[in-house]
């Protein structure tokens, strides 16, 4: 028995324990030569157990026959991807958790101060409208009438923004906020658009972003088990590369994609760590402080675009 005949009968039995039927007879094809009958069984009767105890008495024997070689360049290789590939994930999660902190400082932004800025926004429509009618030319009532189009536009994005703070978030204990930290990292791993080339798993990135950030941790376990069930790696789904994960060369072109997909998500996070208000968004427990100096400063604007509309 050959390394590869072995290899595959591996593949096999891997295959009938997740029940992969694609998988299943992927491999029962590439051992027909060598087993024809065996396999002619397998694919015949639907039966697990017997299945798997005929692959496991060929593996018996094969190991008689064959000696496994263990390249241990390669297999370095793999434990260096895999080590990356958390990183990556790890980075990803980290610049999530970031982009979260950021749309609950937004939504809590709004929710406070929401109503004032539609105070000042209609006064400075209004004052825009005069504006227009003052014009002296059609030049400058072109440009008065951009103002006012630019403030209605303003006005449109501030009701858009309310409505999302409206949308309240579930708040986590912290046991569950560690969870879905968690196996929020694990599962971007099989389906980010940086780290999976299918369509159909980058569609279920978005799926379990969206859960994340409504904090669903039932339903991000749930996608975690979709993606680690087996049900989205099918051959069906899985491109030539991926076929040929455990190749040297593949192995090192994807270690220096991770390596510079790592890198940039290291950047990405230091920028928006050196962000002025970083430190403030960072700490929720400072920002009622922050929003009542702001409305403070808004009252003030607020006065002094009455004043001008009075005159």
């Amino acid at each position: 028995m050959s390394e590869s005949v072995y290899g595959y009968l591996q593949i096999l039995k891997f295959a009938l324990e997740l029940g992969d039927k694609m998988l299943i007879g992927y491999s029962a094809s590439r051992l027909k030569d060598e087993f024809y009958s065996e396999m002619s069984e397998i694919l015949s009767f639907d039966d697990r157990a017997r299945n798997l105890d005929l692959v496991n008495s060929l593996l018996e024997k094969g190991k008689n026959e064959v000696s496994i070689f263990v390249d241990k360049e390669l297999e370095a290789l793999k434990d260096r991807y895999l080590f990356l590939l958390e990183l990556c994930a790890s980075e990803l999660e980290k610049k999530e958790a970031i982009l979260l902190k950021f749309d609950d400082f937004n939504k809590a932004y709004y929710a406070n101060l929401g109503k004032i800025l539609q105070e000042i926004l209609s006064l400075q429509k209004l004052l825009a409208k005069k504006a227009i009618k003052k014009a002296k030319d059609e030049k400058e009532r072109l440009q008065k009438e951009q103002i006012y189009e630019d403030i209605r536009r303003q006005e449109d994005e501030l009701k858009q923004q309310q409505e999302e703070a409206k949308q309240l978030k579930k708040e986590l204990n912290a046991e569950d906020e560690a969870e879905i930290k968690r196996i929020f990292k694990r599962a971007v791993k099989f389906c980010h658009p940086d780290l999976a080339g299918s369509n159909q798993k980058i569609k279920l990135f978005y799926k379990l972003n969206q859960s994340y950030k409504e904090r669903d941790l039932q339903g991000v376990k749930e996608l975690l088990w979709e993606l680690e069930s087996g049900v989205m790696n099918s051959f069906e789904d899985l491109s030539e590369e991926d076929l040929k994960r455990c190749d040297k060369n593949f192995l090192m072109e994807a270690i220096k994609k991770l390596e510079k997909k790592i890198a940039a998500l290291k950047d990405e996070n230091k920028k928006l760590e050196s962000k002025a208000q970083y430190d403030l968004i960072m700490s929720p427990e400072k920002w009622d402080e922050y929003f009542d100096l702001e409305r403070q400063i808004l009252e003030e604007e607020l006065k002094t675009l009455q004043r001008e509309l009075e005159k």
